[in-house]
């Protein structure tokens, strides 16, 4: 876990999985269309998908 901690690519991934959880919320919970879109849930949903690429990248980089 210490080297976990030492790489960027996890506190990157997990501050984008936070902020990401939080639009997806707010994306559901009160649902703002902008032109037909609910933005908040979208732009959540795209900062899950890179805080799991990050994330993974950094528990693949402590393995080596």
């Amino acid at each position: 876990m210490n080297r976990l901690t030492e790489d960027l690519r996890f506190f990157i991934g997990a501050f984008f999985l936070i902020v990401g959880a939080l639009l997806c919320f707010e994306g559901i919970r009160n649902a703002v269309l902008v032109e037909g879109c609910n933005l908040n849930l979208y732009t959540g949903l795209v900062f899950i998908a890179f805080s799991a690429v990050a994330l993974t990248l950094s528990i693949k980089g402590q393995r080596e």
